[in-house]
């Protein structure tokens, strides 16, 4: 393994050293020798170990040059200038030998870290036993998440008491705090840190500790994140580097991994957005699909569409909600499509009752400002982009008609999708009942709520007392209002006909006032 000046200065920190280490230094160095006077060739790629009393004086006149001196200097540090020499002063009373054997021993750390990391590659022992190794190195705990900042492991950590709420989130409950999701998404973190190719340190006035991120690439995909948090040693100036040479070696780890080879893009994903997007597939091909998720074409599902925000988008958070919706209703499949969720949810895999389920998905879209839009049930799964339609729809609308609740169901927008569809077609005053239109014009020019009233009336089954509490009025002041009704304008209320178009017409002037 190369190692650099600053991994040699950061492991001798007890000796209180005086650095020259030039900012542009990178892991070059294989190896440490005792500088001679018989043998003054310089190689770049080693470290050379001097005493004080010893050094030549035109040793910096060298075009470069990697040298620890051991005991006090008085020359000039104008002499150590060259932004090409690296040197490392270590004064005191310091037997030769001893400094020479403790930076010997450093290279021998760190190439004793580099071998276990290969045998483990080797062995195929998995991402977490690189973790584990490389624990002697960071002292630091550390994890690594997905995409949908899901764990996929940890490493071990000491026992020192300290029990951090990021960490325990990440052991005990499987994904990262909502916490630091929030964080990104306020801050916009989250898009600068997917973006990196290098570990980059993450602080936050929010967290009392600073942590490493390095993403986890192959290719042009990033498959995960590697985080090391500062929490039982302070960081080092060389850890960077050394968190890009683990990240190295679990990119290749998972890529040689059985389960990620046969799992990794998720095959059921792209199945699922074919048949969303009404890609004309054999029916004996889609149940065959449907095995390997363990549904039948007729079981009972349902589609949810979720609209994130355009933070969500820039963080990329929607792995994350996706899968902590679908975890609400057990056995569903999610896709990330078109910047949304879709989530294909069947009621026979269900464990949690469906009201339950309902209510904590609620709860979550308004806790992160999120929408969602339910289909009907369906017993036919070919039917699927038909009812991912109805789902588009439902959320569309929803949004525009009531934008204060988060969750909205195609039963209770069914009419008005109805009414969008012939929208795009016809003038949709020409099928408002007349006298509805009077109504509501009338409404308009004297401020009354004439219209909303017979609608409810009728929806009440004419029932006075239901119809008043629904309203919010006396009973006498509501017998009033539809005798003045009738009187201006004639309404039959003992037609059904009639009665049905009221109620379509009074939805159509809803809808074109919500648009």
């Amino acid at each position: 393994m190369l190692v650099s000046m600053q991994m040699i200065a950061d492991k001798i920190k007890h000796y209180n050293p005086k650095m020259y280490i030039s900012q542009y230094s990178e892991p070059e160095l294989t190896g440490v020798r005792l500088f001679s006077n018989l043998n003054c060739q310089i190689d770049s790629h080693y470290v050379y170990v001097i005493e004080s009393h010893d050094i030549p004086k035109d040793i910096f006149d060298q075009e470069r040059i990697n040298i620890i001196i051991v005991g006090e200097v008085d020359f000039a540090e104008n002499l150590m200038n060259n932004p090409n020499h690296n040197v490392i002063i270590i004064g005191g009373q310091y037997a030769l030998e001893d400094i020479f054997n403790e930076i010997l021993n450093i290279f021998n750390f760190f190439n004793d870290f580099e071998k276990k990391l290969q045998e483990s590659l080797i062995h195929k022992k998995g991402i977490k036993d690189l973790l584990d190794i490389s624990y002697s190195v960071f002292n630091n705990p550390m994890y690594i998440i997905d995409p949908a900042f899901m764990t996929i492991t940890w490493s071990k950590r000491s026992h020192t008491g300290l029990e951090d709420y990021q960490w325990k989130s990440i052991v005990e409950n499987g994904h990262t705090d909502q916490q630091l999701i929030d964080h990104h998404k306020a801050t916009m973190m989250g898009e600068y840190l997917n973006k990196q190719r290098k570990a980059v340190i993450f602080t936050s006035e929010k967290f009392s500790y600073r942590t490493i991120c390095s993403n986890l690439w192959i290719k042009d995909k990033r498959f995960g994140r590697l985080s090391v948090l500062e929490i039982e040693r302070p960081f080092n100036d060389s850890d960077l580097y050394l968190v890009d040479f683990l990240t190295k070696f679990l990119c290749i780890a998972v890529q040689n991994d059985e389960y990620y080879q046969r799992t990794h893009g998720t095959l059921y994903k792209y199945f699922i957005i074919d048949q969303i997007t009404g890609k004309n597939y054999d029916k004996k091909l889609i149940g065959y699909n449907l095995k390997q998720l363990n549904w039948k074409a007729d079981d009972p599902y349902y589609v949810l569409k979720v609209h994130v925000t355009a933070k969500d988008i820039a963080n990329s958070t929607l792995e994350y909600h996706g899968t902590l919706i679908s975890r609400m209703f057990f056995g569903s499949r999610f896709i990330i499509y078109e910047d949304t969720i879709i989530i294909v949810i069947n009621a026979n895999k269900c464990i949690a009752s469906w009201d339950n389920a309902v209510n904590s998905l609620r709860d979550f879209l308004k806790k992160n400002g999120l929408k969602g839009g339910m289909s009907c049930c369906f017993n036919n799964f070919y039917n699927l982009n038909d009812y991912y339609k109805l789902a588009s729809a439902c959320v569309e609308l929803g949004s525009q008609i009531n934008p204060e609740e988060t969750l909205y169901f195609f039963e209770d927008y069914a009419i008005f999708h109805m009414i969008r569809l012939c929208s795009e077609k016809y003038d949709l005053t020409m099928f408002c009942h007349p006298k509805a239109m009077k109504i509501y014009k009338y409404d308009q020019r004297n401020k009354t709520d004439y219209l909303f009233t017979i609608y409810t009336y009728i929806l009440k089954e004419k029932n006075i007392v239901a119809t008043s509490k629904k309203l919010g009025i006396h009973r006498n002041s509501l017998v009033y209002r539809i005798k003045r009704i009738n009187e201006l304008f004639q309404v039959d209320l003992d037609n059904l006909n009639e009665e049905i178009h009221f109620i379509l017409s009074y939805k159509i002037i809803e809808y074109m006032q919500r648009n």
